[in-house]
């Protein structure tokens, strides 16, 4: 009884890792930007007698959500890109090369 348990479990256990290894998402329409600007955020140390607050600086980022067949993925783009992407537009990332195309005219915009 036990060890058909445990062989029960183990398969259960394999199909989740195998149905969440699925293939990553490399091409779509690109869905919304979003634009997170520079910022401090101190954070609460205790070192035992008091507390200090450490400051954590985080630099401003671009990225452009994009998805296909209900998947979505995030990539991080330079200003350049960010401010001349659309919605609506394709994406193509290929070996971390980010291709966008206007989805009119199908022209490479960048």
């Amino acid at each position: 009884m036990k060890a058909t348990f445990i062989t029960l479990l183990s398969v259960i256990l394999a199909l989740c890792v195998f149905v969440s290894c699925a293939e990553r998402l490399d091409s779509g329409y690109a869905i919304r930007k979003v634009y997170t600007p520079a910022r401090v955020i101190y954070q609460p140390v205790y070192n035992g007698k008091t507390i200090m607050l450490i400051p954590l600086s985080h630099p401003e980022t671009r990225k452009i959500v994009f998805g296909k067949d209900g998947r979505k993925r995030c990539v991080g783009v330079k200003k350049e890109m960010f401010d001349k992407a659309e919605i609506g537009d394709s994406v193509y990332v290929h070996n971390n090369e980010i291709k966008i195309f206007r989805r009119i005219c199908n022209e490479e915009t960048f």
